[in-house]
């Protein structure tokens, strides 16, 4: 039961460290880690354990594919998001 805490404040430890910085903004910035997170789990799939696995492939693959289209990659990222949300059926209720 405590793995979950441990494992969390070890991600933490390495996003500070990529940064090398420790600061509000490094932690709370919603561009750097937030969005990009929901995003991730909601193309790869609410509510399985492959899911976000699946939903960070995409996005990688994404990412690398339209990094030099500027903030339109950002706009695609969106469209990508609201088509699925939109045509994936819903998730069972645990």
């Amino acid at each position: 039961m405590l793995e979950t805490p441990a494992l969390t404040a070890m991600i933490g430890a390495l996003i500070f460290l990529q940064k090398l910085r420790i600061s509000p903004d490094a932690a709370l910035s919603v561009n750097d880690w937030t969005a990009f997170v929901i995003f991730i789990v909601v193309i790869g799939g609410i509510g399985t354990i492959e899911g976000p696995i699946i939903g960070t492939l995409i996005f990688f693959l994404l990412r690398e594919t339209l990094a030099d289209l500027g903030t339109i990659y950002l706009i695609v990222l969106g469209t990508v998001a609201i088509v699925i949300i939109l045509k994936a059926p819903p998730a069972s209720g645990a």
